[in-house]
């Protein structure tokens, strides 16, 4: 475990997150019993998940539960190249071996569209602290953004 603290909520979450696979939104609120609006729980959760501590700690806690029999991701992309390399393999997997590794190795492009919305949004119902929040998550480039999207921190 790391040389830091961090508090029982804290911890909770990270196992939320690493062990059963839980949105940020879901863990937060089971981690601190929290009955915010649900556009507070995901900034609060993605806020959390951010923390350089958090992070590290479910990291920690994944290479904790994964044990010998399953691949790390080096052994993943060695499979793939193996697959990908082996002219006895159908094609398709042969191309579905390059696209895995070519996703792990983010070699594609993603690109984001921007475009304008006009919302309508009653904020009586949030805290002062909840605003602050969604702006500063608002703030946000598009590669933060992308990255909150696509789930967890750390995934392979």
């Amino acid at each position: 475990m790391a040389e830091y603290k961090i508090s029982k909520q804290q911890e909770h979450f990270c196992r939320l997150v690493a062990i059963e696979g839980k949105p940020y939104v879901d863990a937060y609120r089971e981690a601190y019993d929290s009955s915010a609006s649900q556009a507070g729980l995901y900034v609060k959760g993605s806020v959390l998940a951010k923390s350089h501590k958090i992070r590290v700690r479910m990291d920690e806690i994944r290479k904790e539960i994964t044990s010998g029999s399953i691949m790390d991701a080096r052994e993943r992309q060695e499979l793939w190249s193996d697959i990908a390399r082996n002219k006895g393999e159908r094609t398709r997997d042969r191309l579905a071996a390059t696209e895995l590794l070519g996703k792990k190795q983010k070699d594609f492009v993603t690109s984001i569209e921007s475009q304008s919305l006009n919302v309508n949004l009653d904020l009586s119902g949030f805290t002062t602290e909840d605003l602050r929040l969604m702006l500063a998550h608002i703030k946000q480039t598009p590669e933060d953004l992308l990255q909150l999207s696509q789930g967890s921190v750390g995934e392979e």
